[in-house]
């Protein structure tokens, strides 16, 4: 079917943008933006979400037509998996400056819930390994922190494990992690002489990038009192998992191995700060 309007009629659409064309969520047609000019930039928006005002230029169905007097950008589009900010973990738990032993962090199993089962709707774990000079022996070694978690503690690794993508369902697909990292070094300068995070999966899928060296947690000197890490570009990361299923889980582990740590030498510690992970699908 087609229409020609025979008034001039004003219309605002919002979507994600392909080419010239709008995608509506939950409309059976698209919108297409019609004569659109060079400076509006459609090629460098697409994929981005969009809104856009103009006049309603009739239709050819599935296809409603516009003549754009402006395009909105609204930023690009992803499609979430999963996303953890950690900002449920309280000041209380733990100094948000990385280097801070006070008050002191506090060890996952230790971590309180309101509902009874929190930690397994939750869903993140960590790889309980022995310690023997610790109390208990055996635990898992990720300590919160205001806003984020730390993995490790000295001479001994710890690891973070996401849920199962139980979002992707039925599908098989690749996806982007991002996340926010670094290592730890004293208030004075000494640096854990480990400053790797490992990546891999469990279940499903071929991760991109199996390690990164991360930069360090600034010295007091350098302001490390009032450094909030995760706003530092540096610290910013990511990689893609090809062929990610709904029971593919992803594992940052704080070194070489899990628990006690005797390759690396000197102070054998490769602890890490971990926040902001975001699972999305790939372009």
């Amino acid at each position: 079917d087609t229409y020609n309007p025979r008034s001039i009629e004003f219309i605002v659409v919002s979507g994600i943008l392909t080419g010239s064309d709008i995608s509506v969520e939950g409309a059976s047609y698209k919108v297409n933006i019609t004569d659109a000019p060079a400076s509006f930039g459609l090629a460098d928006l697409n994929g981005h979400a969009v809104t856009v005002k103009g006049y309603f230029a009739g239709i050819a169905a599935p296809v409603i037509k516009i003549l754009a007097a402006e395009v909105q950008d609204d930023g690009l589009f992803k499609v979430i998996y999963l996303s953890e900010d950690f900002n449920f973990l309280p000041a209380a738990y733990g100094n948000k400056i990385l280097y801070a032993t006070s008050p002191s962090e506090v060890r996952f199993s230790s971590w309180k819930w309101e509902d009874p089962d929190g930690r397994e709707k939750w869903g993140w774990t960590s790889t309980p390994a022995p310690d023997a000079a610790a109390k208990p022996a055996t635990a898992a070694w990720l300590y919160a922190r205001e806003g984020y978690v730390k993995l490790g503690k000295t001479a001994v690794a710890g690891d973070l494990i996401s849920p199962k993508l139980s979002a992707l369902e039925d599908e098989t697909v690749d996806v982007v992690v991002t996340f926010k990292a670094c290592g730890y070094q004293t208030a004075d300068g000494v640096q854990d002489i480990g400053h790797h995070l490992n990546i891999s999966v469990i279940g499903p899928g071929t991760v991109s990038t199996p390690q990164f060296a991360l930069e360090y947690y600034k010295t007091k000197e350098d302001g490390g009192d009032t450094y909030i890490w995760q706003d530092d570009s540096s610290n910013a990361y990511s990689f893609e998992i090809t062929g990610a299923t709904a029971e593919t889980q992803i594992r940052f582990l704080a070194g070489p191995n899990i628990g006690v740590i005797t390759t690396l030498g000197p102070n054998n510690s490769n602890r890490v700060a971990i926040d902001d992970i975001e699972v999305i699908k790939a372009n």
